[in-house]
């Protein structure tokens, strides 16, 4: 197709050739190389090397050649290979070129939060805001002294109806789905380094019991007493596609006793989703031992 622009890995490669020749000046490199034939292709389209190029073993690169090619970029409003996106948004790559570039960069999601207010807050509107989106880089983490992630966003947004505890001091936050999770990763890795409290609250099924464990991230998971949660589980809430987890529990000795009794529950093949908790009394159950 005619201009088409570099992919992401032809860029890539430019950037690393150009990295070479700051020490070599020039370099040979290999035609059949997957990157360098979609270079060359292009190279040949903008009538910057010769037609018969792609039919060598080996072509010679060097600096004005990756000045023409960057030169020809902007010409074409492409991005130039100079230009790293990776900790670009999508309104800066605009800025730069008229490519768009979805898979590179920071996703419109990158490093936001859904944050739970504890005392909801008057807008002007007639109603009152309880619920935040905002970067993590605005929040003052010194402002907490625990933290509450919350597995599902039903319940999230209805956390009045479970038995938790809101107060100005906890923060409470949305984990995240598979588009939108990247915030409240950087938000508990951030967590974990300021050695405060944790707490997570999610189904009590093996996948939600794998999330718990993740990275020794959280120190608790609120979960219902054990009487109640083993008369209130059931097999029909555990999935099939969630049993390949529980070898991997099993294998786990570095878990309290109390926290051993209610994964006896999974092993049971029996789990209790969250949204099933509302009305029951929560504890915060010790994950791992000292």
């Amino acid at each position: 197709m005619l201009n088409q622009p570099l992919s992401a890995r032809a860029q890539a490669w430019l950037r690393k050739q150009e990295a070479d020749l700051k020490a070599l000046g020039s370099k040979r490199i290999k035609t059949k190389q997957q990157a360098a034939q979609e270079v060359l292709s292009w190279c040949q389209e903008q009538d910057l090397i010769a037609a018969n190029s792609l039919q060598l073993v080996e072509v010679k690169l060097d600096k004005p050649l990756l000045n023409r090619i960057a030169e020809t970029q902007q010409e074409l409003e492409q991005t130039s290979f100079r230009e790293d996106l990776s900790n670009k948004t999508r309104l800066e790559q605009a800025v730069l070129s008229n490519q768009e570039q979805k898979r590179l960069g920071h996703t419109p999601r990158h490093n936001r939060l859904l944050i739970r207010l504890a005392q909801p807050l008057p807008t002007g509107f007639n109603v009152s805001a309880q619920f935040l989106d905002l970067r993590l880089e605005e929040l003052d983490l010194s402002k907490f002294t625990r933290l509450l992630v919350v597995e599902n966003l039903d319940c999230f947004y209805e956390l009045e109806k479970f038995a938790v505890t809101e107060t100005p001091e906890q923060l409470v936050v949305y984990r995240g789905d598979k588009t939108s999770s990247q915030g409240s990763k950087a938000l508990r890795k951030a967590w974990l380094a300021a050695n405060k409290p944790a707490y997570y609250f999610g189904d009590f099924d093996p996948a939600g019991v794998k999330i718990a464990l993740a990275g020794k991230t959280y120190q608790s998971m609120l979960l219902p007493k054990l009487d109640v949660l083993q008369k209130m589980a059931s097999a029909a809430i555990l999935p099939n596609e969630q049993l390949k987890y529980l070898p991997n529990l099993a294998k786990q000795t570095n878990l309290t006793p109390e926290f051993q009794n209610y994964c006896q529950t999974l092993h049971e093949l029996k789990a209790l989703r969250q949204q099933a908790m509302q009305g029951m009394d929560l504890v915060a159950v010790d994950i791992f031992k000292p």
